[in-house]
């Protein structure tokens, strides 16, 4: 009897182990290589949130459904980023109407048709939450209108006719032209210092932080020297 109470603790306690094995299993970090650029790492939900170091050195902090990643989850400009899923930026208030200041973005900004085929507070549908930060800050100064359109930014003139397309993003109050794989390229040579060197000599407007420099059309482009 004896031997079969003792035999039963040991099952019990080996399922108890099991339990909290799958139970920490399931707790456990998703691994990626946002790691090497972000902090304040966590998981709740079914969210991984993280802060991580955008472009220009700042901490923003976004949230992912990890769950749902397929491959590497990564850090793009302080964005949280992986195939299957779309990150948030956690910011008090971030996409809704009127966010940040009344007439933010530029004049017209929340009147009927600002935006055709926008989201609540000026973002499109599709648009990455950072770039849609980035780009009512280069409109606000800028006076320019760009809109999202087939995965890359058009600039449009107040009559709405294309002005510039190929805009891949915003840095710097100002609009990057180029392509994906320019901007591969950068990511792929930011560290290398003979680039860095090839490039501010090859451009007085250089910044290495960001890999561009500013052309004579009046857009930042990606240097791939």
């Amino acid at each position: 009897m004896r031997q079969a109470t003792f035999l039963g603790l040991i099952s019990t306690g080996a399922f108890g182990l099991t339990i909290c094995a799958a139970s920490s299993a399931q707790a456990q970090q998703p691994r990626g290589s946002f790691e090497q650029s972000c902090r304040n790492i966590g998981i709740s939900g079914g969210l991984l949130s993280a802060e991580c170091t955008d472009m220009r050195g700042r901490q923003q902090t976004s949230s992912i459904p990890y769950r749902h990643c397929m491959g590497d989850i990564g850090n793009s400009n302080g964005v949280l980023v992986c195939n299957g899923a779309t990150a948030t930026l956690d910011q008090p208030g971030y996409g809704q109407p009127g966010y940040g200041q009344p007439g933010y973005g530029q004049p017209g900004f929340g009147q009927p048709g600002y935006g055709q085929n926008g989201q609540p507070g000026g973002c499109y549908p599709g648009e990455n939450p950072y770039d849609c930060q980035q780009r009512f800050g280069a409109q606000r100064r800028s006076h320019r209108n760009y809109v999202w359109r087939n995965g890359q930014y058009e600039e449009q003139n107040a009559a709405g006719a294309t002005v510039a397309a190929g805009i891949i993003g915003f840095i710097l109050d100002a609009a990057i032209v180029g392509s994906s794989s320019d901007r591969d390229y950068y990511y792929a040579h930011r560290d290398d210092h003979g680039w860095r060197n090839r490039c501010r000599s090859a451009y007085s407007s250089f910044d290495y932080h960001t890999g561009t420099y500013r052309g004579q059309d009046g857009y930042r482009h990606y240097c791939t020297r």
